[in-house]
């Protein structure tokens, strides 16, 4: 799922790690020799069954803030190739929070109804339970 502020690579899928051993730092050092600068955040893991404290985290997925990369993510991965940094899947920043607001104003809702947008396409669903008058 696209992040409304930042671009994201993800490096290894989430599934393979532990859960209660996750961190996020501004910059740092990946695989003991890439430099990563401060205005790129770094996700961290320990792998499923190596979350002991002894165990060393790993990086899961890096994300590049709009207000320091830019709306468009060509410049994140310029720079990811220049790094020779492989992804598995890289997301562009979802559309500013106004951009999407104007996009569901044009649905004409009546109180007792919900909508959202999945992959492009408009889903209204009647709310469940409460005092619902039908007209």
């Amino acid at each position: 799922m696209p992040y409304p502020n930042e671009h994201s690579a993800r490096l290894r899928a989430p599934g393979g790690f532990s859960k209660k051993a996750w961190r996020r730092t501004k910059g740092g050092t990946i695989y003991g020799r890439i430099k990563v600068p401060s205005a790129i955040g770094i996700i961290w893991g320990k792998l499923t069954g190596r979350d002991k404290p002894s165990d060393p985290p790993i990086p899961q997925a890096l994300r590049f803030p709009i207000s320091s990369w830019g709306r468009s993510s060509e410049r994140a991965k310029q720079w990811l190739r220049g790094k020779n940094i492989k992804y598995i899947k890289f997301e562009t920043a979802s559309p500013k929070k106004s951009e999407s607001a104007s996009a569901q104003e044009s649905i004409d809702l009546k109180p007792e109804q919900l909508a959202f947008r999945v992959n492009g396409m408009e889903i209204v669903i009647n709310k469940l339970g409460g005092n619902v008058n039908a007209d």
